[in-house]
């Protein structure tokens, strides 16, 4: 059975597509058959992760969740920079954004589980559905967090990062009761993470004393190589050098702690 995993943080600039690509990367370069979903309207996931980058006027995955086309997740889905690696894309056009609109307005029962049903034909064709969640809690989000199993959630050491986490839980805290009993918070991944910065070592001792949720150690490290290779379509594997493997080995490291954490949090 594939799973399913939902990248989300309502706070933008927190690393959740960052983390989506290494973490389809690692995933690939173990063997695993893997989808990426981006459901964040800017794209930046498929211009990262696609073999040729889709136009403006290219179906994607908007058109797969909107009921006014006949498109199909089946019938968007492109092929990924690396080999095993496909792509929902989100195209350079304003689509996500009029259906997550349209999903607001809709007088259609069931919205919120679009995503799930379209990826429930196709799931059996992976190991793993990484899903590049909407700096946001809106009904894109929504159906992230229904169709998964899974949420890891990303973010900083930052004071204001760490007080914006209660929106957030309690988001899939209702998720969770009224659509998508069995989705667990599969671990919390702290990005950008400056060690010698008194407000760093504060913020991440704040995470830690949540109650329930599990902070995986260590950190990600702010390194310009990073966003250097994620600018290349290249993975940290791939870059050469002592940092960009040991970074590598660092996301694979916390993608395997994700995926085979049969329990999760229920927080």
């Amino acid at each position: 059975m594939s799973l399913t995993l939902a990248i989300s943080n309502q706070k933008g600039g927190v690393g959740k597509t960052t983390t989506a690509v290494n973490f389809a990367r690692a995933a690939v370069a173990e063997g695993r058959r893997t989808l990426l979903v981006d459901l964040d309207p800017q794209g930046n996931a498929t211009m990262s992760a696609t073999k040729e980058a889709p136009g403006p006027d290219d179906v994607g995955i908007a058109d797969a969740l909107s009921d006014r086309t006949e498109e199909t997740l089946d019938s968007v889905i492109v092929q990924g920079v690396w080999k095993g690696l496909d792509i929902a894309p989100a195209p350079p056009n304003e689509a996500l954004t009029g259906v997550r609109n349209e999903l607001i307005t809709s007088q259609t029962p069931g919205t919120e589980h679009r995503l799930a049903e379209q990826l429930s034909g196709i799931a059996d064709r992976y190991d793993l559905i990484i899903i590049d969640c909407p700096p946001s809690l809106d009904h894109l989000t929504l159906n992230a967090l229904v169709a998964a199993q899974r949420v890891a959630i990303v973010t900083q050491a930052k004071v204001y990062s760490v007080a914006g986490l209660g929106r957030l839980l309690n988001t899939i805290a209702v998720v969770r009761k009224y659509y998508n009993p069995t989705l667990t918070v599969a671990g919390v991944i702290v990005n950008q993470y400056e060690p010698r910065t008194i407000g760093a070592q504060s913020a991440l001792e704040d995470l830690e004393h949540i109650e329930g949720l599990t902070i995986l150690d260590p950190p990600i490290p702010k390194r310009a190589v990073i966003a250097d290779a994620l600018e290349a379509a290249t993975g940290l594997d791939q870059w050469g050098g002592r940092d960009a493997t040991d970074l590598a080995a660092l996301y694979r490291q916390h993608l395997d702690t994700i995926t085979n954490n049969t329990k999760g949090s229920t927080k």
